[in-house]
């Protein structure tokens, strides 16, 4: 019990030091160095996965165990996003994605509707293949916010529909699905997406998109928002730049098509990284640019955009997503929610009424914490009794949880990604919450019965 209160402590210190204005990625790192002094001194083991040799050494060497980690894992998959999507603004195709997309959201009667199904749908989509929500969030902030506010979209329920998007987690590369299943024995991720994920999140992702512009549109009205008045100037709304041809608009996806192409979707048996499906990218994109312009030397300076948006990418992102990530686990050393799983496990509940339990249990370690990753791991090998003593597959119990678990970007500013929104559209993390709460609970009450009934 003591663990938990001390947890969430830390994690209120934490909001409290961000909203006032503290420096981010110094505060993760501060009160990680602070919990590992904690857990160091009650327990007198290494907070390490290697040790030193010395115990307040084996703090630091925590710190660059997390950089290692986050670097290999995060990085590799967000970086050459990030960086394809600054080289994408400079040769203009991500303007050009723009365009199209805001055509239907800017004819059509109610703009709310169209455009935040829009965001939500395909930054769904975008989930399969790219497990870096953030890279996400790099790759339409030039290109489906500015279209969302054009269309007189409040700048808050713009960034949430996006935010919502990225929430879901439902790939087959998916590292954090792929830590749900180790536990099980026989399972891998692809198995895991083509018989569970892929029967059930994509009709969760409709109803999501669907109902999250009507109940966006309200919270707006509600809020005192008046229709339009966060649409850009025109002045810079507008392409002051030589024009390219329509095609181009089909660039800034391309690794995602790469990706899905060879996913386990169509049993390829070939496995693309992102990294991979990136630098294929880039030589097409690099080819049809050199045919175009009949230049390859200013062709080639573009592309060093895309390294040095991976080295922005670094400093801005990376950094702080390492930091909290060192943050978040050495609140995970404390096992604080420990005693919230006991506690359910204890309490002689079953059946259907567990999983329910579960799923909340998974809602509260993700908007404290900004990760149910440790509770899904915990949990995964006793969905199995569970389900075998319902009588369903071990799917149906898992999936909800996994959306459950995706929402770990739900939180209330703890994680990089609610940082990242937050500062691109200038809100708060309650302002995005508030519009994410509703549609969040739809995701996973759909998911609990649709698994139910079709898995």
């Amino acid at each position: 019990m003591i663990n938990l209160i001390i947890t969430i402590a830390f994690v209120i210190t934490c909001v409290v030091l961000i909203n006032k204005g503290f420096p981010t990625t110094m505060i993760f790192l501060f009160l990680g160095v602070v919990i590992s002094f904690i857990f160091t001194a009650l327990y007198g083991n290494s907070v390490a996965n290697i040790s030193s040799g010395h115990l307040l050494l084996d703090i630091f060497e925590a710190v660059k165990e997390t950089f290692v980690s986050a670097f290999s894992s995060i990085g590799l998959s967000m970086l050459p996003i990030y960086g394809y999507s600054i080289y994408m603004g400079k040769i203009k195709a991500g303007a050009e994605l723009g365009k199209i997309i805001s055509l239907p959201i800017a004819k059509s009667k109610n703009p709310y509707f169209i455009g935040i199904f829009i965001a939500v749908m395909i930054c769904g989509i975008m989930r399969i293949a790219i497990v870096s929500a953030v890279a996400i969030m790099a790759l339409f902030l030039t290109t489906l916010y500015p279209a969302l506010l054009r269309a007189g979209i409040s700048r808050e329920s713009a960034i949430s529909a996006i935010f919502l998007g990225t929430c879901f987690d439902w790939g087959p590369a998916d590292f954090v699905i792929a830590q749900f299943v180790s536990g099980i024995p026989g399972l891998s991720t692809a198995d895991y997406f083509v018989n569970g994920s892929l029967r059930v999140a994509p009709i969760v992702l409709v109803l999501v998109s669907i109902t999250s512009g009507v109940i966006m549109q309200f919270i707006d009205k509600r809020s005192g928002y008046v229709y339009g008045s966060h649409m850009p100037e025109e002045a810079a709304a507008e392409d002051t730049g030589a024009s390219v041809p329509g095609f181009y608009a089909i660039f800034p996806l391309l690794p995602l098509i790469i990706i899905i192409i060879f996913s386990p979707i169509f049993k390829t048996n070939i496995n693309i990284s992102v990294i991979t499906a990136v630098l294929l990218s880039i030589i097409v994109v690099f080819v049809v640019e050199v045919l175009r312009t009949k230049n390859i030397k200013d062709r080639t300076k573009d592309i060093n955009q895309w390294i040095n948006g991976m080295g922005d990418g670094f400093g801005n992102l990376l950094v702080m997503a390492t930091m909290a990530q060192f943050f978040a686990n050495m609140l995970g050393k404390l096992n604080g929610f420990r005693f919230l799983i006991d506690s359910v496990l204890n309490a002689g509940v079953s059946g259907i009424l567990l999983l329910v339990f579960f799923g909340l249990l998974m809602f509260i370690m993700s908007v404290l914490q900004g990760g149910g990753g440790v509770v899904g791991i915990t949990l995964a090998p006793t969905l199995m009794d569970v389900s075998a003593s319902l009588g369903i597959s071990f799917y149906a119990a898992a999936i909800p949880m996994q959306l459950a678990n995706g929402l770990r970007c739900l939180n209330v500013g703890t994680v990089l990604h609610m940082q990242y929104c937050m500062k691109s559209a200038s809100c708060s993390a309650g302002s995005i919450i508030k519009r994410c709460v509703a549609p969040s609970v739809i995701m996973y009450v759909s998911a609990f019965i649709l698994s139910l009934i079709l898995l």
